[in-house]
């Protein structure tokens, strides 16, 4: 079931089981934009139901945050006009080019191109890809576009950061709402997971500078601002404690010296990232 969110939006909540996240619609009175299209057609095609029982509006727009295949494998259940940034043209283009039968599958696994829990996903969405199609983005933008629905508009940002290149945010200003796709999570593709401090120290102020009272992330709840300023904080916090470490028990020691206790689970992983971030660069 969707859930509204002011006057124009309604979102469907994020599925774990098989990492769907979380979708939306902008409903203008001319247009309606559907943020992400879904990690399969049937997780598209269920949006689409749900959303009869709320508008009479078709969705004619899609706009994608970023190219990770559970945000686009629904695009070929949409009859809409695709909207992305020019990376995420490019990756998709990319992913036309592959095989997705289970061996071909494993086999990229193998190479690193593709990582362990995205492999175990999709063979859980989509036991069957024989009808799998990739789509491309119709429109694409170099850093921002604007789209008027009738009476709501979307703005269309460019972001970037450490888990896609190509990250998008979608700001619905006369709603003060922010679609932030994964722009806040770390790197899944390098080998480790990893956060690399100055792109994400950017890709936080850019979140910061909307002026909005609700936040979502694909991938968890729809928060406030001060629910989601709380946790950019913490990671403007651990990524000084870590900056420029490559030992996790100086890291360790620094965060007991300036926060007087031990980091609980979710800083430790925190900190780990940052940590792994530092060694890439170490390296580079």
């Amino acid at each position: 079931m969707l859930k509204p969110i002011g006057k124009h939006i309604y979102y469907l909540d994020h599925q774990p089981d098989t990492d769907r996240p979380l979708l939306a619609a902008v409903v203008g009175e001319k247009h309606c934009l559907m943020i992400d299209s879904g990690n399969s057609p049937a997780h598209a095609e269920l949006f689409q139901v749900e959303l009869q029982n709320v508008t009479e509006k078709k969705i004619d727009i899609v706009a994608l945050t970023h190219w990770h295949w559970d945000h686009t494998f629904g695009l070929q259940a949409i009859d809409a006009v695709s909207v992305a940034h020019d990376l995420t043209k490019a990756r998709l283009k990319e992913y036309q080019s592959f095989a997705w039968d289970n061996e071909a599958l494993d086999q990229r696994v193998r190479d690193g191109i593709e990582i362990e829990f995205c492999q175990e996903m999709i063979k859980k969405e989509l036991p069957d890809r024989s009808n799998l199609h990739i789509q491309t983005p119709v429109i694409t933008f170099d850093k921002s576009l604007e789209v008027d629905l009738g009476g709501i508009s979307c703005r269309i940002e460019h972001i970037g950061g450490d888990h896609a290149e190509d990250s998008s945010v979608i700001y619905i200003p006369e709603e003060k709402m922010v679609f932030l796709g994964d722009c806040l999570s770390p790197d899944f593709y390098s080998g480790s997971w990893s956060y690399d401090s100055s792109k994400l120290e950017k890709v936080i102020e850019q979140v910061r500078s909307y002026n909005a009272n609700w936040y979502a992330t694909s991938h968890d709840h729809v928060e406030t601002k001060a629910e989601l300023f709380k946790y950019l904080d913490q990671l403007q916090q651990l990524s000084k404690i870590a900056e420029d470490y490559l030992s996790e028990q100086e890291m360790l020691t620094k965060f007991k010296e300036e926060v007087h206790r031990s980091p609980n689970e979710e800083e430790k992983e925190l900190l780990d990232y940052f940590l792994q971030g530092n060694r890439k660069k170490e390296k580079q």
